[in-house]
């Protein structure tokens, strides 16, 4: 999340986004509605309010897992690749 809203920052400085996951804490934390308990996630939850409030407008929306099973299955086929390219250093 954090790297995305970076880029856009960077490379759009004046769009908005729409930020989806399949997290509805993540959702809920950023919008405000539920309070981050865990210490060491409160610094990545404030660097990703302080982006999101620098875009024009930005828009976080909760996708149910059963709605987001092939982005899972790729975002889980990257990192295993990932594992695989970092064995061979």
């Amino acid at each position: 999340m954090i790297f995305g809203l970076q880029l856009v920052i960077e490379r759009f400085p004046q769009a908005g986004v729409r930020c989806l996951t399949d997290s509805r804490v993540v959702v809920e934390q950023l919008t405000g509605r539920v309070a981050v308990r865990t210490t060491g996630l409160a610094p990545l939850h404030a660097r990703a309010v302080a982006l999101a409030r620098r875009l024009s407008a930005a828009q976080f929306v909760h996708i149910p897992r059963e709605l987001n099973r092939l982005a899972d299955a790729l975002a889980w086929e990257a990192l295993e690749g990932r594992q695989l390219l970092q064995g061979l250093d």
